[in-house]
């Protein structure tokens, strides 16, 4: 694109928003608008004729106020929007075949700028996958990394707690900024918005439904210089941000696991496809190290628009045929990901039925347990747990606690150790 072209297409803001939020214009239709048309505007005028040339119905246009109103509001929430093309607009990010045309983040914008790694997991996370996963990212933040995860329940939420100690998380959302979700993570929300950043595609107003996961995900995949996969099914929204960073040629990082259980069987097949091995955070600083693209841009020198650069990692998990990787059944229909039109719904709001795309728990084998002895279950692995462990993560008194505890091993669900700690009956 021209320099005067680029200058124009960052300067009309509303411009590009109306086209960014037209229906049926994805990330890949409006960065070819951009490499066609001098200006937005000229894009925008365009767009009904070759619709009709293609055979296309013509979608309404947004109306100008109403791309005002949403700028408007973010900016009187403390919100700001990145347009693709500005200089401001997430270098690593740029760089994906499919980056979005507009982010609305909410937060500390310079954390964009620092060096990112994603950690993502299983919802239903194991006392030890939880730990785990606080661990990594307590040790990557104090070694300057940025964490970024998907503020879902289990594994994302252990991460954004451990960064938030070193204001150094990112939350990717699947709703707009005006969303909690999942409810109990409101308060986790509001703290990454004062020490951290939120940041998502949709414009406010959107609920979080299950098809707008896969744009969270592209989010986490294309800002981070690699992936940790911490327990996940082969089919799950963790295996789905996998398949986006070998599209994307990051590092794929994972942490072996029992294989009986079901949360470890797809981290366990990226490593037999070639990801990194990861027990701890030298796995992650090491490689990383030997990448000279793990070096961050300095803003002066960030690029404005994709270049044709050699991959950032060399990781032999992105040179593998498709065809030979288990994540394909798990690789989302590629019209859900770049269809653009979000279903937007009131405000300020944390919708019950909202679930992201999920997998089945072998948890519900014995549906005669109580609450709490399938909360117990779902913490536990072939890795010991104490009973002060679960205690805290269940939420319960620790009388209650000993008495699921008893019951689930005379039922043969669990071993319980002299020394004080439970695990899952091999």
């Amino acid at each position: 694109m021209p320099l005067s072209s680029a200058s124009a297409w960052s300067t009309d803001r509303v411009t590009c928003l109306q086209l960014a939020r037209t229906e049926g214009i994805g990330p890949k239709t409006y960065r070819k608008l951009m490499q066609r048309f001098s200006t937005p505007r000229e894009a925008l005028h365009a767009l009904p004729s070759l619709l009709q040339r293609a055979g296309r119905p013509t979608p309404p246009i947004p109306q100008v106020q109403d791309m005002e109103r949403e700028m408007t509001l973010t900016e009187q929430m403390g919100g700001f929007l990145l347009f693709l093309g500005q200089p401001d607009y997430p270098p690593l990010l740029a760089e994906i075949s499919d980056p979005p045309p507009v982010i609305a983040c909410l937060g500390n914008q310079e954390l964009l700028n620092q060096k990112i790694i994603g950690i993502v997991g299983a919802r239903n996370a194991s006392a030890g996958g939880l730990k785990l996963a606080a661990l990594l990212a307590d040790e990557l933040a104090k070694e300057g990394l940025v964490l970024i995860s998907g503020l879902a329940r289990g594994i994302d939420g252990a991460v954004h707690r451990a960064a938030l100690n070193y204001k150094a998380t990112i939350a990717a959302l699947a709703g707009g900024l005006d969303y909690f979700y999942p409810p109990e993570h409101k308060n986790m929300q509001k703290d990454i918005a004062e020490k951290g950043l939120l940041i998502t595609e949709a414009p406010l107003g959107t609920a979080p439904l299950s098809q707008h996961f896969p744009r969270r995900n592209r989010l986490i995949a294309g800002l981070s210089l690699g992936c940790i996969i911490v327990e996940a099914a082969i089919k799950s929204g963790s295996l789905i941000t996998a398949q986006l960073c070998i599209d994307y040629q990051r590092t794929i990082f994972a942490v072996p696991g029992f294989p009986l259980d079901p949360r470890s069987a797809g981290a366990n097949a990226l490593l037999r496809d070639g990801a990194t091995l990861t027990e701890n955070a030298e796995d992650v600083l090491r490689e990383l190290a030997s990448s000279a693209s793990s070096l961050s841009f300095p803003p002066s020198s960030r690029p404005h628009k994709k270049q044709q650069t050699p991959p950032l990692f060399s990781s032999p998990l992105t040179r593998l045929p498709k065809t030979s990787s288990p994540l394909t059944p798990a690789n989302p229909p590629k019209k859900n990901l770049h269809q653009p039109a979000f279903e937007a719904g009131p405000p300020l709001s944390s919708p019950a039925s909202t679930q992201e795309p999920t997998c089945s728990s072998e948890d519900k084998r014995n549906l005669s347990l109580n609450s709490c002895q399938q909360a117990i279950l779902s913490f536990l692995s072939t890795t010991p747990v104490s009973t002060d462990e679960l205690i805290r993560l269940c939420q319960e008194p620790a009388h209650v606690i000993n008495i699921a505890l008893a019951e689930l091993e005379l039922a043969g669900h669990i071993e319980l150790r002299s020394e004080g700690y439970i695990l899952l009956q091999g």
